[in-house]
């Protein structure tokens, strides 16, 4: 049981690590100190720098799991599969197509623009399409059927609550 554990946490330590060096440029001292101080990426403050980053990363993951409620499974494959994968292919396309029309030789604030537009669109559609269809209230009563209550002590959902004792 410890070995989970111990699992999980190198895991949160080997996350933070790579999200550090990806995303918050790794060894190097933050912007603004990096700004004022010169000697802040000498020595051992690298090292320091790093670990800060790192420290910070798993604040935040042991922060948001402890104060988010659970999500279940079918919630999550949803959210992956509905909103994340074509988020993620579409920004591939967006992307391409803005270094396509920049290696051509087109203007970027013309491309920025354009570019905003397309995405207000897409966004504005997205959300009507989601509020005309509806179906997410059709999930929810359909999860609430299939859910298994046999076997447990749980009352049922419109059971009436009585508070006191006769």
């Amino acid at each position: 049981f410890a070995m989970f554990f111990l699992a999980e946490y190198i895991n949160l330590a080997t996350l933070s690590a790579l999200a550090t060096t990806l995303f918050l440029g790794g060894w190097r001292a933050p912007a603004p100190i990096s700004t004022v101080w010169e000697g802040a990426n000498t020595g051992w403050w690298p090292v320091l720098w790093f670990l800060v980053k790192m420290w910070a990363f798993i604040f935040f993951f042991i922060w948001l799991r402890g104060s988010l409620p659970r999500v279940r499974y079918d919630q999550l494959m949803r959210l992956g599969w509905k909103v994340l994968m074509p988020a993620s292919l579409g920004w591939i396309l967006l992307v391409a197509t803005v270094r396509a029309l920049r290696n051509e030789g087109y203007d970027m604030r013309q491309i920025a623009l354009y570019t905003a537009i397309v995405a207000g669109v897409v966004l504005v559609a997205t959300v009507l399409w989601e509020l005309l269809r509806g179906e997410g209230d059709k999930d929810e009563q359909i999860v609430r059927e299939v859910t298994p209550t046999a076997g447990f002590p749980v009352p049922p959902m419109d059971a009436p609550h009585y508070h006191g004792h006769r």
